[in-house]
C-alpha cells in the first residue's frame, strides 16, 4: 500500500486500531477463508504504519513475521543527536523479544545512510538490539557471501532465535534502495530456513 511520502501518511490511518482487523476481513472475505496469521514488511516510511499495528497485543499474537527493510526511524531523545526516543523504539520492543524466543519472526536490516533531523536505521536498530538483550556482532570481510558485495557489504549482524538484524554499508541514497530490492531475497531465505 503506497500511500504517500513520510511517516505520518503511513502511521495515521492505523492510529485507528480496527483498521488491520477490517483489512483482514475484506482478504477473508475476498478469499472466503479465515486468516490465521499475517506477515508484515515495510520499506523506508512505511515502518509507520507496522509501528502503530504492533502497539497492539492482539495484533502481535496474529503476526508470524515482520521484514523491515531499512524502514525504522525516531525523533532524537530529549537532548540528544544519537540516541533514538525511547517511545518510538518501545513498541517494537515486545515483538522483538518474542522473535528471540522463537515464538515470532523479525528481521530488520539498515544502512547507513546519516540524519541530522531524526535518528537513522542504523541509531533505531542499535536502540532495538539493546533493548532486547542483545549486541551486534562485526561479519568478518569474506566469512560469509554477503560481506563481499562490492557496494553494500553485510557489516554486523545479531541473530537470536528469529530475531535478526542486518547491518549493511553505504551512506546514500542509492545504499536506501537496495534494501527494498532485496525483500523477496528476505522473504525466501526465511522460508526456505523454516523460520515461523
Amino acid at each position: 500500500m503506497a500511500l504517500g511520502q513520510g511517516s505520518s501518511v503511513y502511521r495515521a490511518p492505523f492510529e485507528d486500531q480496527k483498521k488491520l482487523s477490517q483489512l483482514v476481513e475484506k482478504v477473508e472475505k475476498q478469499l472466503q477463508t479465515r486468516v490465521s496469521a499475517i506477515d508484515i514488511s515495510s520499506f523506508s516510511a512505511g515502518y509507520g504504519a507496522v509501528r502503530e499495528i504492533v502497539k497492539s497485543a492482539e495484533y502481535r499474537r496474529m503476526i508470524r513475521r515482520i521484514v523491515l527493510c531499512d524502514s525504522m526511524y525516531a525523533s532524537f531523545a530529549p537532548n540528544s543527536t544519537t540516541q533514538p526516543a525511547p517511545e518510538h523504539i518501545e513498541p517494537w520492543i515486545a515483538f522483538g523479544k518474542m522473535a528471540a524466543k522463537g515464538e515470532k519472526t523479525f528481521v530488520l536490516t539498515h544502512s547507513q545512510v546519516p540524519s541530522t533531523t531524526y535518528a537513522n536505521t542504523a541509531q533505531c536498530a542499535a536502540a532495538l538490539v539493546e533493548a532486547v538483550g542483545r549486541a551486534k556482532v562485526i561479519v568478518p570481510r569474506g566469512s560469509i557471501p554477503a560481506t563481499l558485495d562490492p557496494e553494500f557489504p553485510l557489516l554486523t549482524r545479531t541473530d537470536i532465535g528469529h530475531f535478526h538484524v542486518w547491518g549493511y554499508d553505504g551512506a546514500d541514497a542509492p545504499a536506501h534502495l537496495t534494501h527494498i530490492r532485496h525483500l523477496a531475497d528476505v522473504w525466501r531465505a526465511l522460508d526456505a530456513a523454516g523460520e515461523p
